[in-house]
């Protein structure tokens, strides 16, 4: 047995030693030198690795976010987070009962005053109401309801001196007054219409040197016109004057302030 198994060493030992020297590294440089050849590929087992693989274009990201939506409509896929809720919206400053009721009170205060409206222009008070002792009657019989009728053609001064020879000088007063607004007329300044206010005729002389003067004349006038109690003869010649200066600024009025 001894002789034998020397016999099987001394036979497998130098079979190892090639063995052996054959798995050796080779040098770097006689790696480098190999000719490089193309391996060979068993295509039996080439097709059956890639059977089942699909090599088609890659789904676009909208195509799958939509099938993901509706995946999710379906019950499948993740389920979206809970949405945050809306704002209340602002109540608003009023209800619905206190606004119909605002409008309602609206409604009411419109048709009063368009009442009102009527009422005054049918009982003719555009104009402020005259002094009661003057609305009777002047003892010199004049009429100042026929002269405002035709006051471009009146002549005022005839009656002016009859109101002053009664010691009427209220009446003096507005006589006075209509000199001026017939002379403004016949100098194309104002136009005369017997239902104007005094003030209209201030804003008519607008732009012009004899607005000023004719607001203060107005004013004096209404003043007289309007009160409550009759001018003596001292108060009546301290405000002639004033009424005297501006009838003679209108007949002194330039031909380039006439209209």
């Amino acid at each position: 047995m001894m002789h034998k198994g020397q016999r099987i060493i001394r036979w497998l030992l130098p079979a190892l030693l090639a063995f052996g020297a054959g798995l050796a590294p080779l040098p770097a440089q006689s790696y480098l030198e190999q000719e490089v050849r193309p391996a060979e590929v068993d295509r039996e087992r080439w097709a059956a690795a890639k059977e089942g693989i699909d090599y088609g274009v890659p789904e676009p990201r909208q195509e799958r976010e939509r099938s993901g939506q509706s995946e999710n409509q379906r019950g499948g896929g993740e389920r979206e987070g809970p949405q945050a809720e809306a704002p209340p919206s602002p109540e608003p400053w009023v209800g619905g009962e206190t606004a119909a009721l605002l409008l309602r009170l609206f409604f009411w205060i419109l048709i009063a005053v368009f009442i009102a409206v009527i009422i005054r222009y049918l009982l003719g008070l555009k104009r402020p109401p005259g002094n009661p002792s003057i609305e009777k009657g002047f003892s010199s019989g004049i009429d100042l309801e026929a002269i405002e009728e035709d006051l471009p053609e009146v002549k005022l001064e005839d009656f002016l001196q009859q109101a002053i020879n009664n010691k009427e000088y209220t009446l003096a007063v507005r006589l006075y007054y209509l000199v001026l607004l017939q002379g403004l007329a016949h100098k194309k300044q104002v136009a005369w219409q017997k239902d104007k206010t005094n003030n209209q005729y201030v804003q008519e002389l607008s732009g012009t040197p004899l607005q000023a003067d004719f607001r203060r004349v107005t004013l004096l006038f209404e003043r007289v016109w309007y009160g409550d109690q009759q001018i003596d003869e001292a108060a009546f010649e301290s405000i002639a004057p004033r009424f005297q200066d501006f009838a003679q600024r209108i007949q002194d009025l330039k031909p380039d302030y006439a209209q």
